[in-house]
């Protein structure tokens, strides 16, 4: 009986450049897509203010702010 498998499992070289070339083009499809389409319905937050507390202890170094 003759065996059912032919090749050795190797992929051939068109089939390489085929699959390869493919995934180049979906790598740089996928970079250029303007991903402005998706932040558009989130909703921005506000910008986070600091402020120093009035009652926090202050302390100081020791150096003049002069130098």
């Amino acid at each position: 009986m003759k065996s059912c498998e032919t090749g050795s499992g190797k992929m051939k070289r068109g089939n390489f450049f085929k699959y390869t070339g493919s995934a180049i083009l979906g790598v740089i499809t996928f970079a250029n897509t303007p991903f402005k389409f998706f932040q558009s319905s989130i909703p921005k937050a506000a910008p986070i203010k600091i402020t120093e507390n009035p009652n926090a202890v202050k302390r100081t170094s020791g150096v003049s702010k002069n130098g």
